[in-house]
């Protein structure tokens, strides 16, 4: 189930989500790209320049982004959701705690400008055993994703962007993947 973003609409939808959950918090159990950002849809939005890495180690990184219509026209107050893996692999809700790391919500200004740090993403394997594995390995594939970031975006009115950027140089990039994603967004 994916929230409603923004305003009282995804407050009530996120309190429905914790209900459901019965302890407090949103579901975590994912199916999708798209239905792993369900919980992201609970965030309290964070202020512009914020540090999402938390007590994650790693390399700092600022990401800074300008989001626009199709024309080039800056978007004002678009949301901007963003989830990433720590070193080892593992996004925050996949551990125990509730603790927000490497997951945030942030707003677009009146220019369409939204900026953050974290860390330099890593690769890390998908489970590989079962039927996966055989599926990896019938078509040749590593079971390497390589390293990224996802967004969401979305302001009402407007189609919902989910994507990811992946890290140039990633030694992962250039070897048959995991994924199907027909053109890579890859940014250094």
């Amino acid at each position: 189930m994916l929230a409603p973003a923004g305003g009282k609409a995804n407050e009530d939808a996120c309190d429905d989500m914790r209900k459901v959950a019965g302890n407090g918090d949103c579901p975590v159990m994912f199916l999708s790209t798209k239905q792993k950002n369900a919980r992201a849809n609970c965030l309290r939005e964070r202020p512009d320049g914020v540090d999402i890495s938390g007590s994650s180690d790693g390399t700092p990184l600022h990401i800074s982004g300008t989001v626009t219509t199709a024309d080039g026209t800056p978007l004002a107050n678009a949301w901007v959701d963003v989830w990433q893996a720590d070193d080892d692999g593992y996004y925050d809700v996949q551990k125990p705690g509730d603790e927000e790391e490497l997951r945030a919500r942030f707003r677009s200004d009146a220019e369409g400008k939204f900026s953050f740090w974290t860390i330099v993403p890593t690769s890390y394997p998908i489970p590989a055993d079962g039927p996966v594995g055989q599926m990896l390995i019938a078509t040749g594939r590593h079971p390497y994703r390589p390293a990224h970031i996802h967004f969401m975006i979305g302001q009402e009115g407007y189609e919902t962007l989910v994507t990811h950027l992946f890290v140039a140089g990633d030694p992962y990039l250039t070897r048959p993947r995991t994924t199907a994603t027909p053109q890579l967004r890859v940014v250094s």
